[in-house]
């Protein structure tokens, strides 16, 4: 009998998801992965500086999103690396992603209205969720 190159890797894919070393087990890297989902999806608000969005050309728009920003940098100022340049410390700002994250109150449910960055998926509010919990655990 002559094993096929297909039988060996159908054997190391179950022999890998039956162990747990799933690729969920793997650090999320915060340049690779993390930040590309912030800067879609956070940085218009969260960043001193950032673009305004192509609604603020109506007035009233505006007023609300300079609101908005201002309120949001106020809560926390985030970056191209962590922990962030926030005042606070790395893990009150984690505590404070993980809280807005878990209560989906973060971005906003305007924010698309307002061109304020896209809104984060399911899978990229995991995502973020996991690397919260990662993080909070190298802090140990």
């Amino acid at each position: 009998m002559r094993i096929q190159l297909s039988d060996c890797l159908i054997a190391a894919f179950l022999t890998v998801f039956s162990t747990g070393a799933r690729a969920g087990n793997t650090p999320i890297d915060f340049h690779q992965t993390v930040l590309p989902i912030l800067k879609d999806s956070c940085f218009a608000c969260h960043v001193p500086g950032a673009d305004d969005p192509y609604a603020s050309k109506d007035p009233l728009v505006a007023k609300k999103v300079k609101k908005e920003v201002g309120h949001a940098l106020e809560n926390l100022t985030m970056g191209d690396k962590f922990p962030f340049v926030d005042e606070d410390s790395p893990a009150k700002q984690l505590k404070h992603l993980d809280k807005e994250l878990t209560k989906q109150m973060m971005p906003p449910d305007d924010q698309d209205k307002l061109g304020l960055g896209l809104p984060l998926s399911d899978k990229n509010r995991k995502i973020l969720l996991d690397w919260v919990a990662q993080e909070k655990n190298n802090l140990h």
